[in-house]
């Protein structure tokens, strides 16, 4: 950076690129600050940003342009990750390579876990609640929920079920910001008869020391988790 060699770590959570004051003051080709009308906030509390300015940062063969923050300290110094991807330190795949032969999409409408079925034990002494009286839908979305019921039922998501049962929740319609309706049931009656399983759901800290020599991240977002 500007001919001279700076460790960065990279962070891939981090908006902005930030070098230590200490850091700008040892570049042998030092720019001039330009004033930063930003705020930088960290886990650990805001920063005092000193200024910016623009470095020519080269890497390998490759050269580009980052914006650098400067803040006070002796800080580590952080590149964001837009910049760790300009420098193809890391790389973004919206698609997964299987057995070299095709790619598979992973943006597709619905998918299955495929693991042992989860068991739900109700308790010895429960009484199973049916609700009499379905709540009633808008009038404005009675077709919109008409046509996401058939949606997940030719998925198989949910079975139509014609005979009475002794369990029985209400159906609860909630709108998304996109237009489209998610199905939810309200299950507080059911919730009240289950036993609850033990199982501690494990810190950061435990699964921390496994990920010491991974070079792959997978981020999952279930589009309809149930």
């Amino acid at each position: 950076m500007n001919r001279s060699n700076v460790r960065f770590k990279i962070d891939c959570g981090a908006d902005v690129t930030v070098v230590s004051e200490k850091t700008y003051r040892n570049l042998h080709d030092r720019p001039k600050l330009k004033p930063a009308n930003v705020k930088l906030q960290t886990l650990g509390g805001p920063l005092t940003c000193k200024g910016q300015y623009i470095a020519r940062v080269q890497r390998n063969q490759q050269t580009v342009f980052i914006r650098m923050y400067v803040v006070s300290g002796d800080f580590e110094n952080l590149i964001s990750r837009g910049d760790a991807v300009k420098l193809r330190l890391i790389a973004r795949l919206d698609s997964v390579k299987s057995n070299k032969i095709y790619d598979l999409d992973v943006f597709g409408e619905l998918g299955e876990l495929r693991s042992r079925s989860v068991r739900i034990k109700v308790k010895q002494d429960a009484e199973p609640y049916c609700c009499t009286t379905a709540r009633r839908v808008p009038f404005p979305l009675l077709e919109k929920v008409s046509e996401e019921l058939d949606r997940m039922e030719r998925l198989g998501v949910i079975v139509k079920e014609t005979e009475p049962t002794d369990w029985c929740s209400p159906m609860v319609v909630v709108p998304k910001s996109q237009g489209k309706l998610r199905i939810c049931v309200d299950l507080k009656r059911l919730n009240t008869a289950i036993q609850r399983e033990r199982y501690m759901l494990p810190t950061i800290d435990d699964i921390l020391h496994t990920l010491a020599d991974a070079q792959v991240f997978t981020k999952l977002d279930a589009s309809s988790g149930y």
